[in-house]
């Protein structure tokens, strides 16, 4: 699944996907969506910049739902702050 609300770069990441050979590729925009859409077998791509939110906090709402749910903490901030919460 990929969380972001920018249609053009789920627009690329889901053909960059599709063109590895990964299939059934779910885009949310927004946490309720993701939330809604969440499957055991997900591995999610996260964007850190949500419009109404953040990824840390939408992060923290996965792994307490799906505590196994792998997850990949996409963000193009430079901040080493941001990558350190997302890791804790």
């Amino acid at each position: 699944m990929l969380v972001d609300d920018d249609p053009f770069i789920t627009a690329l990441l889901t053909r960059q996907l599709n063109e590895q050979g990964y299939e059934n590729v779910n885009v949310a925009r927004n946490s309720e969506q993701c939330m809604g859409q969440l499957k055991k077998n997900d591995i999610i791509i996260l964007d850190h910049w949500l419009v109404e939110e953040n990824g840390i906090d939408l992060l923290r709402q996965i792994k307490s739902e799906a505590p196994d749910t792998p997850v990949i903490f996409l963000s193009g901030q430079e901040f080493i702050t941001i990558a350190i919460k997302s890791l804790k």
